[in-house]
């Protein structure tokens, strides 16, 4: 057969055989990469797939249940489909002169002070509590770790002078605890800001008792800004509004804590005549890959007015020169997927904070045992955390 074939017709033959040839290896390449994926979601645990009972009937039928994926914390479909699209215009110019106070308490936020919580919180490094030296090798929900880790935490609170409480709650019959702690407010107690993180970890099987699941970015590094916060404000004397600081638990299992807490405090709007002026998540706030330093600002296009707190993120963050770059993710890729999404169900305005959530920049350890400390960066969780105070003074009020 070869008898017909032309010059031309041989160079065709044999691009075509190289073509194919490519494609072969690429798809080996695929095939190769997508086992070795499984393979280390297997070793990590990972069990997301699976059907869970997430026990949404023990809470408010208001709520949609956590959207949990294999490998990704936010939507990557939808994060790609907006990713282009433009954006609200947020003015940031004609901003007042920084207020001293916030300024001073900015200026205190400690770099050393949050590696030390978050070495303990990550057994990165041994603490020492009531005389006993323990490390705290996992904050999986279904373990003593997290009870560890609630213990750990209201005796940090305690060492700066705060009472910190355990703030009990039930699911499927089993007891869990969040960590709170309120700061009254002092003009306007009836109105409610919200401060939150989630305590508790997972290295890829949240419904398994995990040993080892470190939980650095996710989300120790919201824990440690949370607690920051907290100190800042407290130390400014409050806001006049009432600030709830709240440290979930189970919401590796089903935004448990948040659910139940949004509950409880509609009921408490309802009894009190309260009224939940925003609530701010902090989850995965510590990786940074790239010099850009941005931070996700997740409102979900402006759910129940949220998009005022984004704004309010822009402009504290330039008025008080932050090195951060806030990017308004305008989408719902993050839509129940983590503790802001109780408070949203609720009608109250609320966004979550977080690293940049895209494809090339989302964190490749995420729930896996390799979510350690030392993937951190603290210069920049430290920014994170400062924005968050800023933007707690504008919108609490500091009299």
């Amino acid at each position: 057969m070869f008898d017909s074939l032309t010059p031309g017709n041989f160079a065709l033959f044999g691009l075509s055989f190289l073509a194919f040839t490519l494609l072969i290896i690429f798809v080996g390449a695929s095939i190769s990469r997508k086992q070795r994926q499984d393979a280390e979601s297997k070793t990590d645990g990972h069990s997301h797939d699976e059907d869970f009972d997430q026990a949404l009937d023990e809470f408010d039928p208001d709520h949609n249940g956590h959207v949990h994926s294999h490998n990704c914390k936010y939507d990557q479909e939808e994060q790609r489909r907006t990713a282009a699209l433009p954006r609200p215009l947020i003015p940031v110019d004609n901003l007042p002169a920084p207020n001293p106070r916030v300024q001073a308490a900015l200026d205190k936020v400690s770099l050393t002070d949050m590696q030390t919580m978050l070495s303990h919180l990550t057994g990165d490094k041994p603490y020492v509590l009531n005389g006993e030296t323990k490390t705290m090798v996992t904050r999986n929900s279904h373990t003593d770790g997290i009870g560890e880790a609630a213990k750990y935490m209201i005796a940090s609170y305690q060492t700066a002078g705060i009472t910190a409480e355990l703030w009990p709650y039930t699911v499927r019959g089993n007891q869990y605890n969040n960590v709170r702690y309120i700061i009254p407010g002092k003009k306007n107690p009836n109105k409610v800001l919200v401060l939150g993180a989630h305590l508790d970890s997972t290295a890829g099987a949240p419904w398994k008792k995990e040993a080892k699941a470190p939980g650095a970015e996710d989300d120790g590094s919201g824990t440690t800004a949370l607690y920051n916060a907290a100190l800042a404000i407290v130390a400014l004397g409050g806001l006049d509004c009432t600030v709830h600081i709240v440290h979930f638990t189970g919401e590796e299992q089903g935004l448990w804590g948040s659910y139940a807490y949004a509950d409880w405090l509609s009921r408490e709007v309802k009894a009190k005549g309260l009224t939940v002026i925003g609530m701010i998540e902090m989850d995965m706030v510590g990786y940074c890959p790239n010099p850009a330093h941005r931070l996700d600002v997740h409102d979900e296009v402006d759910r129940n007015g949220s998009h005022a707190i984004t704004i309010a993120f822009f402009q504290q963050i330039a008025r008080y020169k932050l090195n951060l770059n806030p990017f308004d993710t305008h989408n719902l890729s993050v839509k129940d997927r983590s503790d802001h999404a109780g408070f949203l169900d609720k009608k109250w305005p609320a966004v979550l904070l977080s690293e940049e959530f895209t494809d090339t920049a989302f964190y490749p350890h995420y729930h896996t045992t390799r979510d350690t400390i030392d993937k951190i960066n603290f210069p920049y969780l430290r920014e994170v955390t400062r924005a968050v105070i800023a933007v707690s003074c504008e919108m609490g009020g500091l009299s």
